[in-house]
Formats: C-alpha cells, structure tokens, sequence
C-alpha cells in the first residue's frame, strides 16, 4: 500500500511515532524518523531496518523544520505521508500551571504543526497525506480531567488554527474523525486527516 512512498513521522523515536513507522516501514514505505535525541532516533532507526532516514529536529525551531523539508528533498525527492506526532503531554493545573509551561505545551503541541505543515508543503508530492495525531493529547486516557483542560484546548486548536487555515474548516469536532472528503480542497495536491479518539 505503501510502496516506493516516502513517509515522515515526528517524535519518530518511542511511543506512537515509532510504532507508526514500524507500520508503515512494514507496509513498504521509506521512513523518515525525526526526534531531539540523536542516540534514541539511531537505536529506532537501527531497529526499524533499511530505507530510514533519521533526522535530529527541534519542532520549536522554524530554522531546524526548514532544514529538515531540505534534507528529505535532497533524500527522497519529496514527501508523501507527514505524521505529525510530537507533543507534550502533562498536567497543567489553573492555580499553579507557569507561564513557561503552558508556552512550552501549546508551542510544542499547535506552534509546532503549523510552522511543520508550512515548511513541508512545497514538498508534499501529488496526492500526499498530512495526518494529525492528537489521540496523546489525553493523559491517563481520561479526557477532561482535572488538569487536563489545556490539553483538550491544545487538541481543539490543532483542529481549528492548524487544520483551519490549512483547508478552510474551522471545526473542532471534525478532529479524531478520519474522514478525508471533509478536509480535501480541490486546489490542493494534498489532503489532511486528523487522527485521535474520543
């Protein structure tokens, strides 16, 4: 399904990022794995297996993310599958929550993919997919939570500032819903999927 496909996933190093290269590693495609551990990226790209690139990126830095869009370029001609999969996930209480913490959260978690998606789509080939993961956004597995506010606000404006401007949709509960006819725009060469549960 995948084959001679070229598929970057974020936060490729652990946990969801690397489960879904395995997949996608399995299904054909290459695979380019990116994450701010050099030594973590090179044991997953070791474990994955041939045809993968992995790339040491700061997601926060729009420098690194334009480096990054370059250096896939320059590997595989283009890119036809972008998971967007790094974030942050923890508590952030309204009482005791810091200025920097709450930056960092919602910099890493919606700053991120949109400066990511704008780096990367003059490289995104003829029928590309852009999917959005936001299924960590939710810690515990408990939504709503106490403490957790944050990250469904972070999780909906992914859906709404992200996703939004990106096709011209700016409803929330269209995140976690895999429906690629609500976020294809005929004037695009893309399309764009948000992926989490609810």
């Amino acid at each position: 399904m995948l084959k001679g496909r070229t598929a970057l996933i974020t936060g490729g190093a652990s946990g969801i990022g690397l489960a879904a290269a395995h997949l996608m590693h399995t299904n054909g495609a290459r695979v380019v794995l990116t994450g701010r551990d050099a030594s973590k990226l090179e044991v997953a790209r070791q474990e994955i297996g041939e045809d993968v690139l992995a790339l040491q990126v700061d997601v926060l830095s729009r420098k690194s993310l334009v480096t990054m869009a370059s250096k896939i370029k320059e590997a595989f001609g283009g890119l036809d599958v972008f998971f967007a999969n790094a974030g942050v996930a923890y508590v952030t209480p309204l009482a005791t929550t810091t200025e920097d913490a709450y930056d960092t959260l919602m910099d890493t978690n919606v700053k991120s993919v949109f400066f990511s998606l704008q780096a990367l789509e003059p490289i995104l080939r003829e029928g590309a997919s852009v999917i959005l993961n936001t299924a960590w956004l939710k810690p515990g597995g408990r939504s709503w939570s106490r403490g957790s506010v944050r990250h469904q606000g972070s999780r909906a404006l992914v859906c709404t500032y992200v996703l939004g401007p990106a096709v011209g949709t700016a409803d929330p509960r269209q995140c976690g819903e895999p429906r690629p006819d609500r976020h294809t725009d005929p004037a695009r060469r893309w399309t764009i999927r948000a992926s989490g549960s609810d």
